[in-house]
């Protein structure tokens, strides 16, 4: 049987891209709305490859205290993609990034 897609093996194509020989970049991409993950698999031309990274940009955010100063709520983090604005809920100085995620 084959897949929704039509592949034999189950594969479906979530679009086109372009790429270099020798090169780890795919440029030119249609993806058909769907994104690739760090960790999932890209099957070029019956060959498999590993998606190491991605366009998806990581921020770090560093947060400094004088010393001596008690652990409270410090501060929120505001961010603006798009056109749209989101501010998380008061974060403690040691926050996590579970607690950052779920602010």
């Amino acid at each position: 049987g084959r897949s929704p897609g039509g592949e034999p093996d189950g594969a479906v194509e979530i679009g086109t891209a372009s790429l270099v020989a020798n090169s780890p970049v795919l440029t030119n991409t249609a993806l058909f709305d769907q994104e690739v993950n760090v960790g999932e698999q890209l099957r070029i031309r019956g060959n498999v490859y590993d998606v190491v990274r991605n366009s998806v940009e990581v921020q770090a955010i560093s947060v400094s205290r004088i010393a001596g100063q008690a652990d409270d709520y410090f501060y929120q983090i505001e961010v603006t993609i798009d056109g749209v604005t989101e501010t998380t809920a008061c974060l403690m100085f040691d926050a996590s990034s579970v607690d950052v995620e779920q602010a």
